[in-house]
């Protein structure tokens, strides 16, 4: 239950990001965002579970957190904190990041 959670927010997310960077800069730049944002979650995702196979049981700690729902948690932490450090302005602002 908790990676379906998961999976739909970043559907919502995905869907954001398409239609914020269709906006600014037209269709290719929203599939290029929706291409970047794949690529994030796919590569974070496979590096999330290499990490938790070497310290983490493939039952996990419960029957509702296996060792796949504990890589997508760790997965939507590491993306918060890379989309807040490097994204952040260009989230909360109006305009493009390289708009002049």
């Amino acid at each position: 239950m908790i990676g379906v959670v998961i999976f739909y927010v970043h559907v919502l997310v995905a869907t954001w990001i398409f239609t914020r960077a269709w906006q600014d800069g037209g269709m290719t730049d929203g599939f290029l965002g929706l291409a970047f944002f794949g690529v994030i979650f796919t590569v974070g995702w496979t590096f999330s579970s290499f990490l938790l196979k070497l310290i983490c049981p493939a039952e996990g700690f419960a029957v509702w957190c296996d060792r796949n729902t504990l890589s997508l948690v760790l997965l939507s932490v590491l993306e918060f904190v890379v989309y807040r450090v490097y994204f952040w302005d260009y989230i909360t602002s109006g305009k493009r990041i390289n708009a002049k």
